[in-house]
């Protein structure tokens, strides 16, 4: 690589950043709902009154949209609309670029903790946007992820489930996934748990307006189960959790002191496949180590001893933790849907 072409990497980032920044504008006015109803092209004036927003702004924006080539216009380049194939992906992955401004709400204080004698961390429960960003990527992803990589992974699960079974999953947020499968397995008794009991509010309504009568929300310090723990689990599951945590050893001990002799445990987290000189030029896992700087790293570095894994601590690494919680590890199922997405499925020995 020339040092032109250096620039232009560069560049492309910046550039990158600001188109991501114009989505997640144009998601959270409305307008991206506007161009995915409409069954024709609008011109900006259009979009504008359905959203009651100033057409000035609407154009420039979605200027920059159609020059991004993420929606489309026509030769007269006053007609704006998203190819019918383009709109579920748009849907999907607009969620993600949500982050960029998010990044920029935490830059100030994830600068102060970057700095020797700065706080320790920044904890999600003081940024409440994140967890509605990891609400609607659940909600929009929930029964891909549960019937592609979960029910048929782990032996025997969907027929167990049907029969009646014991279930806990940790972090669970606003019960996104737990909910989905109370509602599908009715004769099994469901746990979630999480830090911030606000989210544990939403889930406890979500579950009273479904009418789902399967499910109990509390809040458990999985990092310190006693050796005899009230209540045993046929399964746990978690997602995106292990490298979130200050203490990843002593959840993955507590879990096992959780979890009935031959229970399973689910842990679905990133999988980082090799060293980090052989990923260089990946900017997905770019992206992944950025991310981290601004959300894992700040909620997991709680105190200096903290592990503060992050999501790129490797497949190695997620190996030895589980042997050394005492697991077998049963499977290790990467996700043909989800880049990285690794369930590593475990058992506690009878």
């Amino acid at each position: 690589m020339d040092t032109t072409e250096y620039g232009r990497m560069v560049d492309g980032y910046t550039a990158s950043g600001a188109v991501a920044s114009a989505i997640a504008l144009a998601k959270d006015l409305g307008i991206l709902d506007i161009l995915y109803e409409c069954e024709e092209p609008l011109t900006s004036q259009n979009i504008a009154d359905k959203g009651g927003l100033k057409e000035r702004y609407v154009r420039e924006l979605v200027s920059a949209l159609v020059t991004g080539g993420v929606i489309q216009v026509d030769s007269t380049s006053t007609l704006f609309h998203i190819n019918a194939e383009f709109k579920p992906v748009l849907r999907e992955k607009s969620i993600f670029t949500r982050m960029v401004p998010y990044f920029g709400e935490k830059y100030g204080a994830i600068m102060n903790c970057c700095t020797k004698d700065g706080p320790a961390g920044v904890r999600y429960s003081e940024h409440p946007v994140l967890f509605d960003m990891m609400d609607e990527m659940r909600a929009e992803t929930q029964d891909r992820l549960l019937d592609r990589d979960v029910l048929p992974v782990v032996p025997a699960l969907p027929e167990r489930l049907k029969s009646g079974i014991d279930v806990a999953e940790i972090g669970c947020a606003s019960g996104t996934l737990i909910l989905n499968l109370c509602a599908r397995f009715p004769a099994s008794r469901f746990t979630g748990s999480d830090v911030v009991e606000s989210v544990l509010d939403i889930a406890r309504n979500r579950a009273s307006d479904r009418g789902i009568s399967n499910s109990q929300f509390m809040t458990i310090n999985v990092c310190h189960i006693p050796d005899s723990p009230k209540k045993h689990y046929d399964w746990i599951f978690l997602r995106d959790v292990v490298h979130d945590l200050p203490n990843p050893e002593g959840c993955l001990s507590g879990i096992y002191k959780m979890l009935r002799p031959g229970g399973y445990f689910s842990m679905l987290d990133f999988g980082l496949q090799g060293s980090l000189s052989d990923n260089v030029g990946n900017v997905g896992i770019s992206y992944m180590y950025a991310s981290s700087t601004f959300i894992c790293i700040p909620e997991s570095y709680q105190e200096q001893k903290s592990a503060a894994l992050g999501p790129c601590f490797g497949v190695q690494k997620a190996r030895a933790l589980l042997l050394q919680a005492g697991f077998i590890l049963v499977q290790e199922h990467h996700s043909a849907w989800n880049e990285g997405e690794v369930h590593f499925v475990c058992q506690r020995p009878e």
